[in-house]
């Protein structure tokens, strides 16, 4: 860039870096620095399971199982799923790819009784867990979610692939059933930011959405 543009090093490496700020390129470890093709990460009351999200903005996926075993709930999970201190839970670690790329990890905890037959669905159905519920009888909906930037700790970022511990888009969400309302998922979620687009959709806009860094003033009607 430095040659072909007739500045110096200094100037091209600070050029990069603005683009990657803005996330218009992505830098690789070990392999180099692309042009970045963001996927739009949902956030709403309907649940789009991350297979058809991601496939839907035209990217390719996988979503591997890390591990899959039975633990006592913590506190925390506990509280998160109505259930008893101590109690049996399946905990599930998923990651997420965008074109190759590692964008999301996420830990899912489910009620051990929820799923007598979860291996075989996960096996069948994918590993995305909206059709495994439906195929179980449930409606799953999200009742709830708390979304925000933070700082990942080393053993996420290390699992995303990123230098350092950049902010990320920490995603911690209920999924409950429709007709009963009994808890059915609490998954915490690690995002990329310069892989997915992080977006909150609630109700029906009665107004026009303007691209980013648009607004109604610039358009008068």
């Amino acid at each position: 860039l430095a040659e072909r543009y007739s500045v110096s090093r200094l100037t091209a490496r600070a050029a990069v870096q603005e683009l990657e700020r803005r996330y218009l390129v992505r830098r690789t470890k070990g392999s180099g620095t692309y042009v970045a093709q963001r996927v739009d990460y949902v956030v709403s009351p309907r649940f789009m399971p991350w297979s058809e999200m991601v496939q839907k903005a035209g990217a390719n996926t996988t979503r591997p199982i890390v591990s899959s075993k039975v633990i006592r709930a913590s506190d925390e999970v506990s509280q998160g799923l109505g259930l008893e201190k101590n109690t049996r839970v399946v905990e599930l670690v998923r990651l997420g790819t965008v074109n190759e790329t590692v964008a999301n990890i996420t830990h899912s905890y489910l009620p051990h009784d929820l799923t007598p037959r979860f291996a075989e669905l996960l096996t069948t159905a994918g590993t995305d867990l909206i059709p495994v519920l439906r195929a179980l009888g449930y409606r799953p909906k999200r009742s709830w979610a708390h979304v925000e930037l933070a700082v990942p700790d080393t053993e996420i970022a290390r699992a995303l692939n990123v230098e350092g511990r950049p902010p990320l888009w920490s995603v911690v969400h209920c999924i409950v059933d429709g007709s009963s309302g009994r808890h059915l998922v609490l998954s915490y979620a690690w995002n990329r930011p310069d892989v997915l687009r992080v977006r909150f959709e609630f109700g029906h806009p009665a107004i026009p959405i303007f691209p980013s860094g648009q607004n109604s003033s610039q358009n008068p009607g």
